[in-house]
């Protein structure tokens, strides 16, 4: 049999499993059961460009630790009338998709490009009515994937609203979550590069068409996908 450290190194993502549930196997098992691999190869989001024009949901470059970066940003459009175009569960299985598909080929060739490991992702968003249903559902079934959440142009009452909602979701899952204001734009600076950052959230960085569009990172240069 091999030596459990050869295991571990060959299927990392056991090692994710068992670090979010703090070594208790039972727990990592039952994570290890849900079967997201029938949603990622299957699921179809027909919609999702049509979504996206009112509701960028996206990719782009990396933090200044290598993380990839990920952006959600409620448009021109209330989720009243975006839940007439999707649905609510819709738009959480895309995530869901989406988290699966970082561990390859993303976070590969973000370590790659770093020169050390990078396990998790920096997410930033502008849309608080599902932020309770992400975070349970990352870690829940994609455990350590969630490096860092910043959650932006919070509402007034937002914060008191977290509070309450926070005591059901795991103090590690709790401590990657921050809450930040209109003022908002130092905060990420400090962990985001303004050449990486969208010109609309603080940053510098543009592209024709808007960055939502460019799907630029370390996953789209051949020097680090393999």
């Amino acid at each position: 049999m091999a030596p459990l450290r050869t295991i571990l190194e060959a299927q990392p993502l056991i090692m994710t499993f068992l670090r979010a549930r703090n070594f208790e196997v039972q727990l990592a098992r039952k994570i290890k059961e849900v079967n997201l691999d029938n949603l990622v190869q299957n699921f179809e989001y027909i919609k999702k460009l049509q979504v996206s024009r009112h509701y960028p949901q996206y990719y782009h470059k990396t933090g200044k630790d290598g993380r990839p970066l990920y952006l959600e940003q409620l448009g021109n459009i209330g989720l009243t009338a975006m839940y007439k175009i999707t649905t609510p569960g819709r738009m959480l299985q895309n995530l869901a998709v989406e988290y699966e598909k970082v561990g390859d080929p993303r976070l590969p060739s973000c370590f790659r490009k770093a020169g050390y490991l990078v396990e998790d992702q920096l997410n930033a968003s502008s849309v608080y009515s599902n932020v309770r249903q992400v975070a349970a559902m990352s870690q829940n079934y994609c455990p350590e994937r969630l490096g860092k959440l910043y959650m932006i142009k919070a509402r007034w009452g937002f914060s008191t609203d977290f509070r309450i909602d926070k005591g059901w979701l795991d103090p590690a899952t709790v401590e990657k979550i921050h809450i930040l204001g209109g003022n908002y734009q130092n905060d990420l600076l400090a962990q985001i590069p303004a050449e990486n950052l969208p010109k609309k959230l603080g940053g510098t960085c543009e592209y024709p068409g808007g960055c939502a569009w460019s799907d630029e990172g370390p996953s789209q240069d051949p020097l680090f996908l393999n």
